[in-house]
């Protein structure tokens, strides 16, 4: 039996994402890791406590630098004790700059997601 070549394109199913993809600029990692938190915070539930000292607090530089020493990751929680004020974790390879990418809704512009390469 002979097969018959053909040179039609055989296009595969795409389906349209009603999302896309867009670099929205770097950030600069001098400690190892990186925490995702929101800014209406920093100035009422981070505490600054010395780096020798353990920590007190859970949203501080310290607990940070001990969830990423201690793990890859860790949740910090609000001054009353319940999670959400933060998330800590590594960079991967160390110091460096790393591209952070959005995933928006094309229609609407919302922000889906966000993504850091760290390799």
């Amino acid at each position: 039996m002979k097969i018959k070549k053909t040179n039609k394109k055989v296009e595969k199913n795409k389906i349209k994402s009603p999302y896309e993809e867009i670099k929205a600029g770097v950030v600069a990692v001098d400690s190892g890791s990186i925490l995702i938190t929101d800014p209406c915070y920093i100035e009422a539930e981070w505490v600054n406590e010395e780096e020798s000292t353990k920590p007190k607090n859970n949203f501080s530089y310290p607990t940070c630098c001990e969830k990423t020493l201690g793990g890859s990751f860790g949740q910090l929680n609000f001054k009353v004790g319940h999670p959400g004020v933060g998330v800590v974790t590594t960079s991967g390879y160390g110091d460096g700059t790393y591209p952070v990418f959005v995933k928006v809704e094309k229609e609407s512009g919302r922000v889906k997601e966000i993504r850091v390469e760290f390799f």
